[in-house]
């Protein structure tokens, strides 16, 4: 099925397909996704022949260039609290881009990316590490013609026959930095900013919700755990305390760990982490990369990670890929478009559950842990995936009995 005049540019669209014949040993190439159907099904000869598809982002002509902030609030840096010089590459890691677009395309969906940063507060002796978190919402805007050089022109091939009446866009991000993980309120904060400057006058300035937001609404504590922060007559969203745990407070999302990955890949990925492996995880939604990265820090529990950690790398800072150490990154899915990862490098595909794992690492199996650990755990995995299964099946019915469109950054599957 080809796609629509009116199509957004940057979706998922088939990019490549090949053939394997599992009974001769073949495998999917790493990030090709398998249709689970045997070609030759019902014959009682021949191979058994499946069909993998590989999918990218739909980009045309383009010019990316490196990230940089434009502005930020409060305009002072608070004390202990430094902003980042890098900050601008991890809000889009792909880089800024000036891209070429047909006349008829719709703008995509803004899109939601969550990144953790290392920083050092204090000074002197009383310098510490600690993470700072990131919530980002990118968008693209028009760009217009009479501001590009004759050279952009020409790499965005505007003055050919085809590309004569494309509109340009560039991508902007808004992003909001804290120390406290609370990404699904941060995500629909931003979102209603995003509509609120795309929409037509209001009798409040966007400044004042941003002032009000940061410096008005009181952090939740034991005698208000919960805080409601009404944004307009439709529009709320809310800041819960933190649960009382002894896991440290963080960005995982367990259940992305279980669902991308599935019991048997959760207890692999373990073994990697307990092991202090060269982990890449990567992906084409940015939010899961932070979500799962996270979930793996924390399952060595009681242990830590001391290992260099990115959850979402920008492509900028790829080359930490041939460090001679362990470490934990998280690279978009489009970043093998571009180059190959170091042969010692093991890649999880969390939009697939594929695992590139280097030859010298082949023996890191399930089966050298603990038996009867790794036995309760996998029945325990076992039957949360379930529910977790029977649970978004649900979600998904209410959802289409309500008419809401169901959030999700992949497509469905090629059939």
């Amino acid at each position: 099925r080809r796609a629509s005049d009116n199509a957004a540019c940057n979706e998922l669209v088939v990019s490549d397909v090949c053939v394997v014949m599992t009974n001769r040993g073949d495998q999917a190439p790493h990030s090709y996704c398998t249709i689970d159907r045997n070609l030759n099904k019902g014959t009682m000869v021949g191979s058994d022949i499946y069909v993998c598809y590989k999918k990218s982002m739909n980009r045309l002509n383009y010019i990316a260039y490196m990230a940089g902030v434009l502005d930020y609030y409060p305009f002072h840096h608070r004390p202990g609290f430094p902003i980042p010089t890098d900050l601008a590459l991890f809000c889009l890691p792909m880089g800024a881009t000036l891209e070429s677009w047909p006349e008829l395309a719709i703008k995509p969906q803004p899109v939601f990316s969550t990144f953790v940063l290392t920083v050092t507060a204090g000074e002197g002796n009383t310098e510490a590490v600690e993470k700072v978190y990131g919530a980002a919402v990118t968008f693209y805007e028009r760009y217009p013609h009479s501001a590009l050089t004759q050279e952009q022109r020409e790499t965005l091939k505007l003055n050919e026959h085809f590309g004569r009446h494309n509109v340009v866009h560039t991508n902007k991000c808004i992003c909001i930095l804290s120390r406290w993980p609370f990404f699904d309120t941060f995500d629909k904060f931003l979102r209603y900013l995003h509509t609120m400057a795309n929409s037509g006058p209001h009798t409040v300035p966007i400044e004042r919700y941003i002032y009000h937001f940061l410096e008005c609404v009181p952090f939740p504590s034991a005698r208000r755990p919960r805080i409601l922060i009404q944004l307009d007559a439709k529009e709320r969203i809310s800041l819960a305390q933190p649960e009382d745990s002894p896991i440290c407070l963080s960005g995982a999302k367990f259940h992305q760990l279980v669902m991308n990955l599935r019991p048997e890949g959760c207890l692999t990925v373990l073994l990697f982490a307990l092991t202090e492996q060269k982990i890449l995880l990567h992906s084409l939604r940015p939010d899961v990369l932070t979500a799962v990265s996270e979930a793996i820090s924390m399952i060595i529990f009681p242990f830590h990670w001391q290992c260099p950690y990115i959850p979402l790398c920008p492509l900028g800072l790829s080359d930490f890929l041939n460090a001679p150490i362990p470490f934990l990154l998280g690279l978009d899915s489009r970043f093998f478009d571009l180059y190959d990862p170091p042969p010692d490098v093991i890649c999880i595909d969390l939009d697939t559950g594929a695992m590139s794992v280097p030859d010298d690492k082949k023996h890191l199996v399930t089966k050298i842990l603990p038996n009867r650990a790794a036995r309760i755990l996998r029945a325990s995995l076992e039957s949360l995936c379930e529910r977790i299964i029977k649970f978004e099946k649900l979600r998904q019915q209410h959802l289409k009995s309500q008419k809401i469109e169901p959030d999700s950054s992949i497509d469905s599957d090629f059939k």
